[in-house]
């Protein structure tokens, strides 16, 4: 292992030694006695020539102005990284990151959003894998992880709506829910190859009126927004795009049965207590 070719410890006396006006002081500031302290100058100078003795006092060489520099800029240096702040690293899907996470961030209590140095991370393989290999602090996730050494706690029902193009609008407002299926069954619709939409939304559709099959809810929005057909997607991801008049929520019940939750590793303790804050911020942003 490497050392330090000089001790901290010798560089600080070298420096002591300089700010005050005698031994005798600078072995109070020390906490030695001053005898002691002799003996230690006595061999920081003989060891490495960073004293000698001018007119009766003890003062530093222009090496020990060096090592006096040093010392000071590693006390600094060391109380800078104690006071950094922890990087806390979240992963979660494209979408939920761009349409929840950062949107919102600013909600996130300010004694903690200013405590951290945070990070969004989409995960490359998956999120349990990222969680238990110190990749990810938390994750957030709508379903439970299957390993026990992943803590989770669930936040809320995670709400899908059907959405169309807007110029639909005006149409489906006038509608009954039976008249919109039949005139949905009849326009083209974005499928996500991970549903089967006939199941989630007791609409028959031939596998021939997807203009898009994707595996991306952001690319369902996308294609929706451009008018291309209809479809369903988490209520969270098109809330600004409803705003903006872009796509309209159609009126079916769709149910799914998933829960947005947090997880992270059960064995690490120092993020329980930011769990629970987080998921608070997360609970408003998914109500």
């Amino acid at each position: 292992m490497e050392t330090f070719a000089i001790s901290p410890y010798d560089c600080l006396v070298v420096k002591a030694l300089d700010n005050t006006r005698s031994l005798r002081e600078a072995a109070g500031i020390l906490g030695y006695d001053p005898a002691t302290l002799v003996r230690k100058v006595k061999r920081i100078s003989q060891e490495h020539g960073l004293l000698e003795k001018i007119k009766g006092r003890w003062v530093p060489t222009t090496k020990g102005r060096g090592m006096m520099l040093w010392a000071e800029e590693s006390v600094f240096s060391q109380k800078a990284r104690l006071d950094e702040r922890p990087l806390i690293t979240i992963a979660a899907t494209t979408w939920m990151t761009e349409s929840a996470l950062i949107p919102n961030f600013q909600k996130l209590r300010s004694e903690l959003r200013h405590k951290r140095l945070w990070s969004f991370r989409v995960p490359k393989s998956d999120f349990e894998d990222e969680l238990l290999r110190g990749i990810s602090d938390y994750a957030i996730v709508c379903h439970a992880p299957d390993d026990p050494a992943i803590v989770h706690k669930k936040i809320a029902p995670e709400k899908w709506v059907a959405i169309a193009p807007a110029l639909w609008g005006p149409i489906l407002a006038q509608q009954t829910e039976s008249q919109q299926k039949t005139f949905l069954s009849n326009k083209p619709f974005i499928r996500h190859m991970g549903f089967n939409p006939g199941e989630i939304l007791g609409i028959k559709l031939d596998n021939s009126s997807a203009n898009f099959t994707v595996d991306s809810l952001v690319a369902i929005r996308a294609a929706v927004e451009n008018g291309y057909g209809w479809s369903f997607v988490p209520l969270i991801l098109i809330n600004q795009a409803v705003a903006q008049n872009i796509v309209v929520i159609i009126n079916l019940e769709i149910h799914l049965g998933k829960h947005i939750c947090i997880w992270w590793r059960r064995g690490r303790k120092d993020l329980a207590q930011d769990a629970l804050l987080i998921k608070s911020w997360l609970g408003e942003i998914c109500l």
